[in-house]
C-alpha cells in the first residue's frame, strides 16, 4: 500500500512537473520582451480578437472576408498577431481613426471643422483688423485675409492633412503637437492660466502645477527682452508660446503620458514602472511615436485574452 502510495505521488510529480515545463514552452515571446502567449488559440478566441482590434485600430468590425483571412493567418501561432496588427496600424482606417480620437480629445467632443469656423467667426467680429471683412459668408474663415484668418485658414489645412501625413511617416507627437499649438486651439481655450493648463490636461493627462502655471503663463505672454528666457520648465528655457508648447511636447513627461496612455487605451489599465521604462526607452525623444507601442500592446497576449 505504501509503495503504491510513494508511486502515485511520484507519477503525480512528474506529470505536475511536464505541465510546467510545457507551460513555460508555450509562452512565447516577439522581440524578446513582448510576451505574446501560446502558439495555439482557438477559432472562437481568434475572432474575438480580430473583431476587437479591428474596431479598436479601425473604428469599424472586420468584413466576413477580413474575418475568414484573419482566422486563418492567426492559425500559424501567436507570432502572426504583430504581423496582423502592424498591417491594420499601417492602414488609412488607422490612421483616420487616430486623427478621429485626437481630435476629440483636443476640441472636448465638438467638430474640428466647427471649432475653426467659431474662431473665424469670433475674430471677425473683435479684431480690428479683421472689422473690415465681408460679414455674409458661408465659410467664416474664407474671402479676408486678415493675419488671424490666414493663420487659422492654414491650420485648417494642416488638421484636414494630419491623416495623410501620419500615414507618409509623420509621428503621432508630431501631429499632438500640431494641433496643441494652434492659434484655433488657443482661442477656444479662454485665458492664460487656461491655455497652459489646458495644455498640460492634453498632452500629460494632469494639470499644470504651481510652478508650472506661472512658468508656462511668463512664456504664453512672452518676453520684452530680445533672446531673454520668460519661464523655465522640465530644465528648459522657453521666451514664446511655441517655445512652451515644444517643450511639453518634447519632454519625458510627455513621453511617460504617451505610453500611460496606449494602455489605457487598449488594455484598460495603467502601466507598470517597467512597462513605462521599457517603452520610454524605445521613444524618439523630440517626435515621439506611440504606433510601435500600440502594436506592441495590441499583439499581446494580454489583450488577445481579453
Amino acid at each position: 500500500m505504501y509503495h503504491r502510495a510513494m508511486r502515485f505521488r511520484r507519477v503525480t510529480l512528474c506529470a505536475l512537473a511536464v505541465a510546467a515545463l510545457l507551460t513555460v514552452a508555450c509562452v512565447e515571446q516577439v522581440g524578446g520582451n513582448v510576451p505574446t502567449g501560446g502558439a495555439t488559440s482557438t477559432v472562437p478566441e481568434r475572432e474575438r480578437f480580430l473583431r476587437r482590434a479591428y474596431l479598436d485600430l479601425t473604428g469599424a468590425p472586420p468584413s466576413d472576408a477580413e474575418l475568414v483571412a484573419g482566422v486563418e493567418r492567426l492559425a500559424a501561432g501567436a507570432a502572426a498577431r504583430p504581423e496582423l496588427v502592424a498591417d491594420l496600424i499601417a492602414s488609412e482606417a488607422f490612421a483616420t481613426t487616430f486623427v478621429a480620437e485626437l481630435e476629440n480629445r483636443v476640441f472636448a467632443g465638438a467638430d474640428m471643422e466647427g471649432q475653426v469656423q467659431f474662431v473665424c467667426a469670433l475674430a471677425r467680429a473683435i479684431e480690428p483688423e479683421c472689422l473690415g471683412c465681408a460679414p455674409d459668408t458661408t465659410d467664416q474663415c474664407e474671402d479676408c485675409d486678415c493675419a488671424v484668418l490666414v493663420t487659422v485658414r492654414a491650420e485648417r489645412d494642416r488638421f484636414r492633412e494630419a491623416a495623410d501625413d501620419l500615414l507618409a511617416g509623420a509621428s503621432t507627437g508630431e501631429l499632438e503637437h500640431r494641433y496643441a499649438g494652434s492659434l484655433t486651439l488657443r482661442r477656444t481655450r479662454g485665458t492664460v492660466p487656461e491655455i497652459v493648463d489646458g495644455l498640460f490636461r492634453l498632452a500629460l493627462g494632469r494639470g499644470a502645477g504651481t510652478d508650472e502655471l506661472a512658468n508656462g503663463f511668463r512664456m504664453t505672454i512672452g518676453t520684452f527682452l530680445p533672446d531673454n528666457p520668460a519661464g523655465l520648465l522640465f530644465h528648459r528655457y522657453g521666451s514664446t508660446v511655441d517655445d512652451l508648447v515644444a517643450i511639453v511636447y518634447e519632454s519625458e513627461p510627455y513621453r511617460e503620458a504617451v505610453v500611460g496612455g496606449v494602455l489605457r487605451r487598449y488594455l484598460g489599465r495603467p502601466a507598470s514602472a517597467t512597462e513605462l521604462r521599457h517603452f520610454i526607452a524605445q521613444l524618439d525623444p523630440d517626435s515621439p511615436d506611440a504606433r510601435p507601442v500600440i502594436e506592441a500592446v495590441v499583439s499581446s497576449r494580454e489583450y488577445f485574452a481579453q
